[in-house]
């Protein structure tokens, strides 16, 4: 693991010092410099740091003899808006900003890299105490080197580095000195799903841990969701919360989940496997049926069921895009649904499963809201196809004219290798929905979405929709 060090201060004799005492430390640290205001904001911007020295009288920019310590304070504020939980050292020479002291030394005491000990996340310190300058930095840069020290067992990281870093804090904390991860893929909001395992100095495996990556916005939501959906169904349904790290990885958070061991294979592995997919879809059925259990039927456009998936102006430009033309009235069209929580993005690699007990287990819950009862069967039934991890994706079958067919489950299906798979799924939706209508409008929400993306296979999707606007117009 890289350590990255980025020295804001316009005086080079400075920076040479600060340099000198970070490479004492960290002989191989990447030390990056920046002069002014606007270079320094830039950086931050830009790159992952895990220390900041920071001179708060600074020039706005390059080649500007227009110091302030207006400038240095900008920089901090921008820092702790790109990268909250950094570590900064502030170094100044003015007598006149002694008041900041007392302010910054108050600042949050945080365990950034889960050393055991928390620290000031901003500190201050004068020019002409470079000693205690110097203590500050060695004593941040200890802290880091054991996250140096989580060695990834398959050798040099081709991991996102933000995502790295937070593997490593998360191994700090639960005592792994070594790991191993694969990426389950990504949800819709851009944020990346990681299994990863942990193991001791002993070579002991820890619990294994799912892990989601995004921005501070996607912790939250998940934590939300968590609370508001996921607590409702039995602990063996789904990994259980463990924790959130929220510092250490620039403007990057993580959520963490423990998960019992074994559940190694996704649901598109039972797809296509030898095995029967039926015990544990119908597990992971009796599992989320709690989320339908007595709720009420509605009365719902298709509109406001595609809205679920896609919005409104994205809508209007596929529309354009793939000529399907004018859709406003189809949308108005109401549908009869049983209403209620859904998962929203149960495609195939979001069930894990431990193939020998037929356990399965439900991850990623960034995208969960209220919506048809039948909706996430129908997703994990067109992930088959859509999905960068579908089994269908790069399949000759299904054609074309089985893709128009889509509602007529027997003239969709003839010879699919994943018919039984696709017959037990649609069943399980079939059950809930109150009518094929409502079948047709989850399909047709999630499908027209799947048109957004570069990689879909478009002309199946507009088969697949073509097909379905017929049926909901008939």
């Amino acid at each position: 693991m890289e350590v990255s060090v980025l020295v804001v201060e316009d005086k080079s004799e400075f920076a040479e010092e600060i340099a000198g005492i970070i490479a004492e430390e960290f002989p191989d640290a990447r030390i990056v410099f920046a002069a002014d205001r606007a270079t320094a904001k830039e950086k931050l911007e830009t790159d992952l740091y895990d220390l900041v020295s920071l001179d708060l009288k600074l020039p706005k920019e390059p080649a500007s003899l227009d110091l302030d310590a207006d400038y240095g304070l900008d920089v901090l504020n921008h820092l702790l808006k790109v990268s909250p939980g950094t570590p900064v050292v502030i170094l100044t020479g003015s007598p006149s900003e002694k008041y900041i002291d007392d302010f910054l030394e108050k600042s949050e005491r945080l365990d950034v890299w889960s050393c055991g000990t928390p620290m000031p996340t901003i500190s201050f310190v004068k020019k002409d105490d470079l000693d205690k300058f110097g203590e500050k930095i060695v004593e941040r840069l200890q802290a880091l080197r054991g996250l140096t020290e989580v060695d990834n067992r398959a050798g040099a990281d081709e991991l996102d580095p933000y995502a790295a870093r937070i593997i490593r804090i998360l191994c700090r904390r639960i005592g792994a000195l070594t790991f191993s991860c694969k990426q389950l893929g990504g949800g819709l909001s851009g944020s990346s799903i990681y299994q990863v395992h942990g193991f001791s100095e002993n070579g002991t495996e820890r619990e294994p841990i799912i892990l989601k990556v995004g921005d501070r916005e996607m912790t939250a939501t998940e934590e939300k969701n968590y609370k508001l959906y996921i607590d409702q169904l039995p602990p063996e349904a789904t990994p259980r919360f463990a924790r959130v790290i929220n510092f250490g990885a620039g403007n990057a958070s993580g959520v963490a989940y423990s998960l019992a061991s074994g559940h190694d294979d996704s649901a598109f592995d039972l797809a296509v496997g030898e095995g029967s997919p039926e015990d544990a879809l119908k597990t992971l059925k009796g599992h989320i049926g709690r989320w339908s259990e007595g709720v009420p039927e509605k009365r719902v456009s298709i509109a406001e069921i595609r809205a679920l998936m896609l919005d409104e102006q994205q809508l209007t430009a596929l529309i354009a895009e793939y000529g399907l033309g004018d859709w406003d009235q189809f949308e108005r069209r109401q549908v009869q649904c049983r209403w209620s929580p859904i998962h929203g993005d149960m495609h195939g690699m979001n069930i894990l499963v431990d193939t020998a007990k037929s356990r399965p287990a439900l991850i990623d819950y960034g995208d969960m809201t209220e919506g048809p009862a039948a909706f996430d069967w129908i997703v994990l039934e067109l992930s088959l196809i859509f999905h960068a991890n579908g089994p269908l994706r790069a399949a000759e079958l299904p054609t074309l004219a089985q893709c128009e067919q889509w509602i007529n489950l027997d003239a969709f299906i003839d010879g699919l290798p994943c018919e039984a798979f696709i017959r037990l799924v649609r069943g399980f939706a079939s059950e809930l929905a109150v009518s094929q209508q409502e079948l047709a409008a989850c399909a047709y929400a999630y499908v027209v979405r799947q048109l957004k993306y570069d990689d879909t296979d478009k002309d199946r999707a507009v088969a697949i929709i073509r097909g379905l606007r017929d049926f909901l117009a008939s």
